[in-house]
């Protein structure tokens, strides 16, 4: 299991808020999951740019006439995911390696996956949120920790270390820390997220910065720029921009416009 001090970052995908205006959550610190949320796409087709946060995500989509499942992961780049009208969406958010039905090294959804069956089978009866959260729960349970490898272990312990230093941390830092070799860490990032360990510094420093500016805590770029060890106030604009899509004065825009901390009801 988890050890007490695991990291928790409770990270949201903030374009679902800007689209949609409000995200149903509940957040939980149990066996690899982030938190559970829910949203409803309206009266309108939409398209929703999803960011390579290091986390993946289930999601599972109801509308009056079907069911779908999505295994959501994109570790390079924004990636935009369409959405018909009228669609209640519920989905499960993954701390970053735990999502047993996804293969990390080629992003795609695990088709043999026993998990995948059950859920695909006992998720289509459950319409309301708390149920959903219960049904996925006592499905999912049996999964975590089976035959969990040293490697999986290593992997999360060098992730525990990341998230307490803030992301804040060189890759040679880490080979004195661990004792591992650079390009061992790497090999262990890439089996087990997908993307190397100086992405995930980045994904855990954005994480973040994120949360501080969608919360309203800071609008100094400056500040951010220098307490997270950017460059200069230029090399932290550039970064934010390829993480999210969005200038930093931009994304702080967005944010008033959709009453963003409101629009998060937690559950």
């Amino acid at each position: 299991m988890y050890e007490e001090d695991e990291f928790h970052i409770v990270s949201v995908q903030p374009y679902v808020i800007f689209k949609t205006g409000q995200l149903y959550r509940h957040v939980t610190d149990c066996i690899g999951i982030t938190y559970f949320y829910s949203f409803k796409t309206g009266s309108e087709d939409l398209q929703i740019p999803m960011l390579a946060d290091g986390c993946s995500d289930m999601l599972f989509i109801y509308d009056d006439t079907s069911f779908s499942l999505k295994v959501l992961y994109s570790p390079g780049e924004l990636k935009t995911l369409e959405f018909k009208k009228g669609c209640d969406c519920f989905g499960v958010r993954f701390m970053p390696g735990e999502n047993p039905c996804l293969d990390y090294s080629t992003g795609e959804k695990l088709e043999s996956s026993p998990l995948l069956k059950r859920l695909e089978a006992v998720m289509p009866c459950e319409t309301t949120f708390i149920p959903r959260m219960c049904s996925f729960l006592e499905e999912y349970r049996a999964y975590f920790n089976k035959d969990v490898s040293s490697q999986k272990k290593l992997f999360r312990q060098i992730i525990r270390l990341i998230a307490k230093k803030r992301g804040i941390l060189k890759i040679s830092e880490l080979e004195v820390l661990t004792g591992y070799s650079a390009r061992y860490i790497n090999h262990i990032f890439e089996n087990q997220a997908g993307i190397s360990a100086k992405q995930f510094c980045k994904c855990v420093k954005m994480h973040l910065i994120l949360q501080a500016l969608s919360e309203g805590r800071t609008t100094s770029f400056s500040k951010l720029s220098s307490e997270f060890k950017f460059y200069d106030q230029a090399h932290f604009i550039h970064e934010f921009k390829e993480f999210t899509g969005k200038t930093p004065g931009d994304f702080v825009d967005a944010v008033e416009e959709a009453m963003y901390s409101s629009s998060i009801v937690d559950v």
